[in-house]
């Protein structure tokens, strides 16, 4: 190890100026004084170097000196990942089959052919949306692998099915085991994920809004009242937007399960792209912050879930229940999974702030912030 540290030292002309070690719970830690910051390109190089050859992690540390930290990166397990997973599948699958066969019942009291089997339906629903979540997590996987990135996951997170009244997931979420080189690897690792769910997502719509029924306004407000049917109590811009491609001319939508699947990734994703520890949206806004300014962020935008939350239910907007659910979820992922206070990239001396990567950070969030419907 340590003739391999010397070496990538003396390829990149790096003065050492002061040395020590000490054993940690998982191995041996050196830390290393040099005599001025390494720069960004040969940091990122050491730093991939010794994840590949030896598991070890890098890091770049600000102090009277410079010190890079060869830290060993250790083997753990998240709890209860495969509870949680099959949980999800079972969710997800309930969630299908309601929506199926409600679409399918509606259709046939309506003389509307549309040829649907509730249980096969849910199979193709489970598979899809998990696909759309896999497509989300590629992306994470993609741009850690470029980077050297190592991350454990993803950990799928189950909800109440629709039978319960909720759409059957929060999502899926990704752990970092090493942190990033640079503020800008941390910056793509984020949205690399979103951005590939959020285009899944939308492909599986296009099928969807074609494969939905228009039924008549008069009917629809009928099987309302007879609590056949009702209304979504939160819709999206993406949503919105591709429902552009089957006007109704004054009637109204009854949706396929795969729209649902796409009404659901908008959903999750906008729970992901929240600014919140080390959630997706956390890595983008940390590339750009602080740590103290980030965790103050954190702890604003919860209140803003809850106060949100509260004000829409006193306006009497179903929404609102979804509001104050997922303040508290975030919360707890805040407190439990993210840690709170995220840390950065690997190289605490690296000063770039890559503000190009709010663009689509901003126009993924104004795609999928879920807007209150009446």
């Amino acid at each position: 190890m340590l003739e391999s540290i010397y070496q990538q030292f003396s390829k990149h002309g790096i003065l050492v100026v002061g040395y020590s070690e000490y054993q940690s719970s998982f191995g041996k830690v050196f830390d290393f004084y040099v005599e001025k910051p390494v720069d960004k390109d040969a940091f990122s190089n050491i730093y991939k170097f010794f994840i590949e050859n030896h598991h070890y992690m890098v890091l770049q540390i600000k102090s009277e000196r410079p010190v890079l930290r060869f830290l060993p990166i250790p083997e753990r397990r998240i709890p209860f990942k495969q509870v949680l997973t099959i949980t999800t599948f079972f969710t997800v699958g309930l969630t299908g089959y309601g929506l199926a066969s409600g679409f399918a019942e509606i259709a046939s009291k309506l003389g509307i052919p549309v040829g649907l089997n509730p249980f096969a339906t849910a199979v193709v629903y489970t598979l899809l949306f998990l696909l759309a979540l896999g497509v989300h997590e590629l992306g994470h996987v993609f741009s850690s692998k470029r980077e050297g990135v190592l991350i454990e996951g993803p950990i799928f997170i189950p909800a109440p099915p629709i039978q319960l009244g909720f759409i059957g997931t929060f999502g899926a979420v990704i752990m970092m085991k090493t942190l990033p080189p640079s503020r800008r690897d941390l910056a793509r690792l984020g949205i690399s994920g979103p951005l590939s769910g959020v285009l899944a997502g939308l492909l599986i719509g296009v099928v969807g809004v074609f494969s939905s029924v228009s039924i008549p306004y008069e009917k629809a407000v009928e099987l309302a009242e007879a609590g056949e049917i009702g209304a979504m109590p939160l819709t999206t811009l993406g949503l919105e937007l591709l429902l552009m491609l089957k006007p109704v001319n004054g009637e109204v939508l009854l949706i396929h399960p795969l729209l649902f699947i796409t009404y659901i990734i908008f959903i999750v994703t906008f729970l992901n792209l929240l600014p919140i520890g080390q959630l997706d949206g956390g890595h983008v806004l940390r590339s750009l912050m602080s740590p103290r300014a980030h965790e103050k962020l954190g702890k604003i935008v919860i209140a803003l879930l809850a106060v949100t939350g509260l004000s829409l239910m006193l306006m009497n907007y179903a929404a609102g229940y979804y509001y104050l659910l997922l303040s508290l979820v975030v919360f707890i992922l805040r407190g439990y999974i993210a840690k709170g206070q995220h840390p950065g990239s690997a190289d605490q001396y690296d000063d770039e702030r890559p503000w190009h990567y709010l663009i689509p950070y901003l126009v993924l969030l104004v795609m999928v912030t879920p807007i209150p419907v009446g």
